[in-house]
């Protein structure tokens, strides 16, 4: 079953500041962009600023750090992206992906503790 775009982006909301403290809620507004219009992977790299991942000096649009030791980067012009993941996971994520699973599949890598105790 595949749940629509517009649920997955109706449950997400803004905060005022990210928080370091990964036992508290992330909550991004992913703003749709207008029909026609591309934008990459901006919408990503807004989105994991406000989390607190900060870009590369040398590559300031298209490669961002998380202090976890997770990396996200866009590796070629048309919009595909790469993770890799402090357990040294490597997922890729094709330009057809939405904003929404990429966003989720970095946060999550970046909360590896909180996951497994949850579990």
């Amino acid at each position: 079953m595949q749940i629509p775009e517009e649920t997955l982006l109706a449950g997400v909301q803004e905060t005022a500041a990210a928080s370091t403290d990964p036992r508290q809620p992330l909550r991004l507004v992913i703003n749709r962009p207008e029909p026609g219009a591309w934008h990459g992977r901006l919408d990503v790299l807004e989105a994991l600023e406000d989390a607190g991942w900060t870009a590369d000096p040398g590559y300031p649009l298209s490669i961002l750090r998380h202090p976890s030791g997770a990396v996200w980067a866009v590796t070629n012009e048309g919009g595909d992206s790469g993770l890799t993941c402090p357990n040294g996971s490597n997922p890729d994520f094709p330009s057809d992906t939405p904003s929404i699973v990429v966003i989720a599949a970095c946060l999550a890598a970046t909360h590896t503790s909180v996951l497994s105790e949850a579990r």
